[in-house]
C-alpha cells in the first residue's frame, strides 16, 4: 500500500503516506500566502501598510491578513496536490 522512502545506511525507511504529503504542501502554502502578504505590505498596495501603521493595535490586522493568506494558500496547496495523486503515482 505505501511503498518507502530510501533511507541513509543503519536507518529503516520510512512510507510515504497521505498525511506527510498533506502537511509538507500545507506548509510550503502557508509559506507562499506569507510572501504574498509580505509584498502586499512591502508594496503598499491600496495603503495597507499605511492603514496597519496608523491603526491603535496593529497586531490584529496583521494577524488576520498573514492568517487569511497563509491558511487559504496553505489549504489551495494541500488540496490540489491530493487532487492531483494519481493511481500510478510514486506517492502511494
Amino acid at each position: 500500500m505505501t511503498t518507502p522512502l530510501p533511507a541513509a545506511p543503519g536507518q529503516t525507511p520510512r512510507p510515504r503516506t497521505i498525511a506527510r504529503l498533506v502537511v509538507v504542501n500545507w506548509a510550503l502554502g502557508m509559506a507562499a500566502g506569507t510572501l504574498c502578504a509580505t509584498m502586499i505590505l512591502a508594496l503598499d498596495l491600496a495603503g495597507l501598510r499605511g492603514l496597519l501603521l496608523r491603526a491603535d493595535e496593529p497586531w490584529i490586522g496583521l494577524a488576520l491578513l498573514y492568517g487569511g493568506f497563509g491558511f487559504s494558500f496553505g489549504g489551495l496547496v494541500a488540496a490540489t496536490a491530493v487532487m492531483t495523486i494519481s493511481e500510478k503515482s510514486p506517492t502511494r
